[in-house]
């Protein structure tokens, strides 16, 4: 465990939740329809001791040494870049193949809740690098809309104040992963997006087979994209509506994914988005969807 003294081990949380209306077109997309075949961290033991209000060692400890074995943990991620955004990323199919199981990849069990680990980036905080696993849940849990409003006026396919991200940041089910002040989990162990640097600047423009064109997708990206919008269509970071920017995402402590990390089915597809997810981690039960946090890129009332 040297490496973890050195190199702080940090999580990303993303989750999905399965639609409850319909007035917004989506795709059918990700959740492992079954853990079965995953490498399981820790035997599927618990990672967060919520009694005791600390990690299970055990479990911490195989999870680090599925990751990276005797490997120096950065030097490992820097190994590899997305090279769109320029970012260190160690994506699903790597970790799969160094598991040893590449079609389900690797599994962790925090919060009562099994997720996916999606890939490994290096997050510089405070001016220190730090290691940041991305999970991902790997089951549809809970149900919820994107906004209320299904008019075409810009605004309604702005994740910042949709519907579904103030449940994730509200809701109970997700409690361990909000905000709670000094000394939580979440200020503790887990990243903003803000920090994470393929999130300021991720596109689905130049990737393979984009979404409806290569235009960019609403809420992809924390920073500005100033070309490639599909007319009128454009959001900026300061942009402002109900009071929340349209960047306000960059602060939470769990969020729902991007198409462009994701790839989806047909689109985006595993060579080319951020994350490398296989065809079984993309898998999903056919009787439902879920939701993704990217907008339409060719209206203002629709997203993913």
């Amino acid at each position: 465990m040297n490496r973890m003294r050195k190199y702080r081990l940090f999580f990303v949380m993303t989750f999905i939740v399965v639609l409850m209306v319909a007035f917004l077109p989506q795709q059918q997309v990700n959740a492992l329809t079954s853990t079965t075949g995953a490498v399981k961290a820790g035997d599927g033991e618990e990672l967060w001791n919520a009694d005791e209000g600390g990690f299970n060692d055990e479990v911490l400890s195989d999870l680090v040494d599925k990751l990276f074995g005797d490997e120096d943990p950065a030097d490992y991620i820097k190994t590899m870049k997305d090279t769109q955004t320029d970012s260190y990323v160690i994506p699903a199919t790597t970790i799969n193949t160094k598991v040893g199981s590449a079609n389900d990849g690797l599994v962790v069990k925090l919060d009562g809740k099994e997720w996916m680990a999606t890939s490994l980036t290096i997050a510089e905080i405070d001016g220190e690098e730090n290691v940041v696993l991305t999970l991902y849940l790997a089951n549809d849990l809970g149900t919820s809309q994107y906004y209320t409003n299904s008019s075409n006026v810009k605004g309604n396919n702005m994740y910042s104040r949709s519907t579904v991200r103030n449940h994730l940041l509200t809701n109970a089910t997700w409690s361990l992963f909000q905000d709670k002040g000094e000394d939580s989990f979440a200020q503790q162990f887990l990243v903003q997006p803000k920090y994470v640097k393929y999130q300021q600047t991720e596109s689905q423009v130049g990737r393979t087979n984009p979404i409806g064109g290569n235009y960019q997708l609403p809420n992809d990206s924390l920073g500005a994209q100033s070309s490639n919008w599909y007319g009128s269509i454009n959001y900026q970071p300061a942009d402002t509506f109900d009071g929340k920017r349209y960047d306000d995402w960059g602060n939470d402590y769990i969020w729902l994914p991007s198409a462009t990390e994701t790839g989806m089915t047909n689109y985006i597809n595993s060579g080319s988005s951020i994350w490398k997810l296989t065809a079984n981690q993309l898998a999903h039960n056919a009787n439902s969807y879920s939701w993704l946090r990217s907008g339409n890129a060719h209206i203002y009332n629709c997203a993913y």
